[in-house]
């Protein structure tokens, strides 16, 4: 059976004005002539990386380093050029940051989408059938076809989408639908987000995109 060790870590500080005149900078009764700090740590394999890390920095902070010098400090060790991304990516999962790397990345692949849905949308418009209306084929694809969409105000068959859909919410015939607009315009916005955080199903970027701009008319 192996005897416990007694381990210790130990941190000492001292200093001493070696030239106590005013040209040194020394000021008597102002400045210490000589002070030390000792601080020891028992058993330090038995603490965490954390505890460790605590206990050092209150060595520093009595030394007198401020919160914001020590931060910059850890930050520097923890974005050394020897840290790979996959390390960063790690620790940036648990702490809820990404790298630059994979920030730029995931810019440029939305503003690549925005691109192709807008060049979609563009295709479709020049594509399209004279009333203009939509259907889905297979759940993925786009179809365009001619048929007279079927109009929710009577009086206004040609109203636009945000209109259709005012007066559906209130399909009372005394109603005012432009009274209901901003609530349209939420619906649609609503069906918008809904078709691009759906999980079971896939819907063309161009038909997303067209939502938004309808819900801006």
């Amino acid at each position: 059976m192996t005897e416990p060790r007694d381990s210790k870590i130990t941190l000492t500080y001292s200093s001493k004005w070696n030239d106590m005149s005013s040209r040194s900078g020394f000021e008597w009764g102002e400045s210490i002539p000589e002070e030390s700090m000792t601080m020891v740590l028992p058993e330090p394999e038995e603490l965490t990386i954390y505890q460790l890390l605590k206990w050092y920095l209150k060595f520093l902070r009595h030394f007198g380093f401020n919160d914001k010098l020590i931060r910059r400090g850890l930050a520097n060790q923890l974005f050394d050029e020897y840290v790979t991304d996959d390390d960063l990516r790690e620790i940036g999962k648990e702490y809820g940051f990404v790298t630059e790397s994979d920030f730029n990345d995931k810019v440029e692949e939305e503003a690549k989408k925005k691109v192709e849905a807008k060049e979609e949308w563009e295709r479709l418009k020049k594509t399209q059938g004279p009333m203009g209306t939509v259907e889905f084929i297979n759940n993925d694809r786009v179809g365009l076809h001619d048929s007279p969409a079927k109009p929710n105000h009577p009086e206004k068959p040609d109203s636009s989408l945000v209109e259709r859909v005012a007066a559906a919410i209130h399909p009372d015939v005394c109603a005012d639908p432009n009274l209901y607009l901003h609530e349209a315009r939420a619906a649609i916005r609503a069906v918008a987000v809904w078709m691009t955080t759906n999980p079971d199903h896939h819907f063309p970027p161009a038909l997303v995109f067209a939502l938004d701009k309808e819900a801006e008319r």
